[in-house]
């Protein structure tokens, strides 16, 4: 009699830890949404506000940043990067581990080149690491890989 009673007891439990895990996902995306917007318009408030303080990054060159420098290089004016394309989400590798995120995804970005008129299409391998921390979830490291054409 009591396995009849725990059985749907522990199915309630798992079906409720699952609707959580798919809500912090979606937060996450959301978060990595708001950092690729932030980047293509500029926007060097909302970069302060969604990367940790001891963030980590680098780019497909090789350059690694702290969270000052990767806001002055994606905040300068002269910046390259005009535009980030709109991604469809079901392409990303979004695990939980508690109160930590690992994010897979592919990101196209439009650059200005020197010599070009138009801006050229640059496709990036992103690995993203976020953290929640008092209820909010914060990039704390990315690494990027451009994806060579074939």
């Amino acid at each position: 009699m009591r396995k009849l009673i725990l059985l749907p007891v522990l199915m309630l439990i798992t079906v409720q830890l699952n609707a959580q895990q798919a809500t912090e996902k979606q937060n996450v995306i959301y978060l990595l949404k708001q950092m690729d917007k932030a980047v293509a318009s500029k926007d060097s408030v909302v970069l302060s506000k969604i990367l940790t303080d001891d963030f980590t990054g680098s780019i497909p060159n090789g350059q690694n940043f702290n969270k000052k420098s990767y806001i002055s290089f994606h905040c300068n004016p002269q910046s390259k990067v005009r535009e980030l394309k709109e991604e469809p989400t079901s392409n990303w590798d979004v695990r939980l581990f508690g109160n930590l995120a690992v994010i897979n995804r592919t990101i196209t970005s439009l650059a200005k080149t020197p010599g070009k008129e138009k801006p050229v299409e640059i496709q990036t391998r992103r690995l993203e690491v976020c953290i929640k921390v008092k209820e909010r979830w914060h990039i704390t490291a990315q690494q990027g890989t451009e994806v060579l054409k074939k």
